[in-house]
């Protein structure tokens, strides 16, 4: 099911990418040629796609209140933090670059998807308890300004972000009070599910024309996500034992970059 939703979600994102891209290809066939010329040798207006692929640090804070079966503070409280590295990112980009003078300003719209991250040990249960947190479908939209060197330029970004965020917490063994564990359910306790995250991005990137139409670059950006929170039950069999939590994401990501510029 969590397969079949991320496919649904890409697909969606895909379908509007495409048409923004049909869009911004239409307003850049309609544009004079001749209206504008470019300083500085190499013309870096009009629309573009590509694909990047790069790494990124994956930091979560999650807050849990009023849930102590989870967490072992006072009245059910706790926070645990994890940071993954090194987490595969891939996904494309669009976007449409104007001119004036060496200065290139324009928007892009990204979506890419986080590799999923393995479950890690919570120290609230240490011997039996899991958590797990993926994120999906990664989505930016920015404006970006650059400053163009011939056929290199810099440029820095910044506007909104978004993902689905799956926060899941699961214990295998433990029996509470004869409602939860496998020896009295037939499932292990979990609570969490997915939220959509609305947050914001900068960053700041280079990029080569390696030949007329083809551009290839680097880029940083760091995301934030926001925190978003859910009250779940842990099972069908649990009763009142509820995960009550919120989830708080930032990312760093490194990124290499190729772009086809249409003209």
């Amino acid at each position: 099911m969590k397969t079949t939703n991320r496919l649904r979600r890409l697909g969606a994102g895909a379908l509007i990418l495409a048409a923004m891209g049909f869009a911004t290809a239409a307003m850049a066939d309609g544009a004079p040629r001749g209206a504008v010329k470019d300083c500085c040798g190499y013309d870096w207006r009009g629309f573009y796609f590509g694909g990047h692929i790069g790494l990124s640090n994956v930091d979560v804070e999650r807050s849990i209140t009023g849930s102590p079966f989870w967490a072992t503070g006072p009245g059910g409280s706790g926070v645990l933090e994890d940071i993954s590295n090194g987490r595969l990112t891939l996904g494309g980009h669009l976007g449409y670059n104007f001119t004036s003078g060496p200065w290139v300003f324009g928007i892009e719209a990204t979506l890419s998807d986080v590799s999923p991250r393995q479950n890690v040990q919570s120290p609230f249960f240490p011997a039996t308890d899991r958590w797990r947190i993926d994120v999906d479908a990664l989505t930016t939209v920015t404006g970006r300004l650059g400053y163009a060197m011939n056929k290199a330029m810099v440029y820095v970004k910044a506007g909104y972000a978004g993902a689905d965020v799956d926060s899941q917490v699961f214990d295998n063994t433990t029996n509470v009070g004869g409602v939860c564990g496998p020896a009295v359910t037939g499932q292990s306790c979990h609570g969490g599910g997915s939220n959509w995250h609305n947050g914001w991005t900068v960053g700041t990137g280079i990029e080569i024309a390696v030949h007329k139409n083809v551009i290839a670059g680097f880029e940083y950006n760091y995301i934030d996500l926001g925190s978003e929170g859910s009250i779940t039950p842990t099972s069908p069999a649990s009763g009142t034992i509820l995960l009550n939590h919120s989830v708080d994401v930032q990312i760093h990501s490194f990124m290499g970059r190729v772009s086809y510029k249409l003209n």
